[in-house]
């Protein structure tokens, strides 16, 4: 169908399939969404979807930039407030993953300190008149 003849419905349904492809072959994030809630959740802000001004054209955006496309988990929203969500989702990920990462070294010193005071204590049961602490 020539681009000057499509309605709006027309032009979601495209958008529908074309997204749902990507997501698809991504493969990271499941998709939920039927044809139907799409256009349901399209229909009111399609005329708005191209902004303005850099970063005001409209997106489906995931909640937290998290979990699959479903209904309850997507929304229209800016694209630059789709890319600040992402970045400080992406920031959080990498705080945790920090503290995690701290925490396990932390573990790791802690059970070398007592292995060393184990072999140690071992070494001078074993030597008692050995001087091992030159």
């Amino acid at each position: 169908m020539p681009r000057r003849n499509r309605t709006p419905t027309d032009e979601i349904t495209l958008h529908y399939w074309n997204l749902r492809r990507q997501v698809l072959l991504a493969g990271r994030y499941a998709w939920e969404i039927t044809l139907d809630e799409y256009l349901a959740l399209w229909l009111p802000h399609w005329a708005q979807r191209k902004g303005a001004t850099r970063g005001a054209s409209l997106v489906v955006a995931r909640t937290g930039a998290t979990g699959p496309y479903r209904l309850d988990n997507v929304r229209i929203d800016t694209r630059s407030n789709q890319v600040r969500e992402m970045h400080a989702a992406y920031r959080d990920r990498m705080e945790t993953l920090h503290r995690e990462r701290h925490a396990a070294q932390e573990r790791l010193e802690a059970e070398r300190r007592a292995d060393a005071a184990t072999l140690a204590t071992d070494y001078a049961a074993q030597h008692p008149d050995a001087d091992w602490r030159r």
